[in-house]
C-alpha cells in the first residue's frame, strides 16, 4: 500500500508537471480497406456511416464510379461536416443503411482478435448506448486506465501515457476533427473497433471506461500486429497503413517522443 500510495504521488507530480507542457492530439487517421466482391462505393459508405459522395472525394473517385475487387480504398474519418450530410440522407429515407450491407474482413490483420474486457459501464434505464463515442463531462484516473489495460494485456503506462497525450485524462475533450474523450477515437474508427475487436461486446459512446477499452483494443491490436510499441504508437497516431507507405511524419515522431516521455516518468 505505502508502494502503491508512492507510485500514485508520482503520477499526479508527473501530471501536474505534463499538463502546461502537452496538447492534445488525436488518432484521427483514415482506415484502409480491400475492396470484397460485390461491394460498391454505396455499401461501403453505408458500412461506415459516410456519404458516397465522401467516400468517392476521399478516393478521387466520382459517385458513379464502380469498385474493382481487391482494390484499396481509403475510409474516412467522420468530421462535423460529413456528420451532418449523413444526418441529412438518412432523414430521407425509412431504410436501415446496413440492411444490404455485408461485413467486410478487418483491413488491419487476418487474425481475428476477440480479447476479454473488463466489464463495461452499464446503461441506465430508458437511456440507449451510444453506437458512437459522445463527449462526457468526466476525468478519468490512473487505476481505471490500469484495469482496463491489464484486462486486455497490454502495458498501463503505455495506455496512460497515450490517453495523457491525448486529452489529459479528460472524457469532454472535443477534437476539430471529431475525436473524443480520453483516447479521442473518431467515430469512423469507433465503428471499426466496434466491429472487429469487441464484436460479441459492444462498445458504449456514453461511458468513459468504454472510451479508454476502445483505445486499449486498438493498441492492443497495433501491438500485435508490429511487435513493436514504438511502431505501435506511431500507427495509432498516423494510421499503421500511412506508416509502412508513407514513413513516419515529423509531426508523428514529435507525437512518439511526447509519449514515450510520459511512459517513462509513469514507470518511475
Amino acid at each position: 500500500m505505502v508502494a502503491e500510495t508512492g507510485r500514485m504521488g508520482k503520477r499526479f507530480l508527473m501530471i501536474a508537471i505534463f499538463s502546461a507542457l502537452l496538447a492534445p492530439t488525436c488518432a484521427c487517421a483514415a482506415v484502409e480497406h480491400v475492396v470484397q466482391p460485390g461491394e460498391s462505393l454505396t455499401s461501403v459508405a453505408a458500412t461506415d456511416g459516410l456519404t458516397v459522395s465522401a467516400l468517392a472525394a476521399a478516393n478521387g473517385l466520382s459517385p458513379t464510379s464502380e469498385l474493382i475487387a481487391g482494390e484499396l480504398i481509403k475510409i474516412p474519418p467522420l468530421t462535423p461536416a460529413t456528420s451532418a450530410v449523413q444526418a441529412s440522407a438518412q432523414a430521407s429515407t425509412s431504410t436501415p443503411l446496413a440492411t444490404s450491407v455485408a461485413v467486410r474482413p478487418t483491413p488491419v490483420t487476418s487474425v481475428a482478435v476477440t480479447p476479454t474486457p473488463v466489464t463495461a459501464t452499464p446503461v441506465t434505464a430508458g437511456k440507449r448506448a451510444a453506437r458512437t463515442p459522445h463527449p462526457t463531462v468526466e476525468r478519468v484516473n490512473a487505476a481505471e486506465l490500469a484495469t482496463v489495460a491489464q484486462a486486455n494485456d497490454v502495458p498501463a503506462d503505455l495506455v496512460e501515457a497515450v490517453a495523457w497525450q491525448e486529452s489529459g485524462w479528460n472524457n469532454d475533450e472535443l477534437s476539430a476533427d471529431g475525436a473524443v474523450g480520453v483516447m479521442q477515437i473518431t467515430p469512423s474508427t469507433w465503428r471499426w473497433i466496434d466491429r472487429y475487436l469487441s464484436p460479441g461486446d459492444p462498445l458504449n459512446g456514453n461511458s468513459a471506461v468504454d472510451n479508454i477499452r476502445a483505445g486499449v483494443l486498438l493498441l492492443r491490436q497495433l501491438l500485435s500486429d508490429t511487435g513493436s510499441q514504438r511502431r505501435t504508437i506511431e500507427a495509432y497516431y498516423q494510421g499503421l497503413a500511412s506508416v509502412e507507405q508513407d514513413g513516419v511524419y515529423s509531426s508523428t515522431r514529435r507525437y512518439v517522443r511526447d509519449v514515450l516521455a510520459i511512459e517513462r516518468q509513469l514507470a518511475d
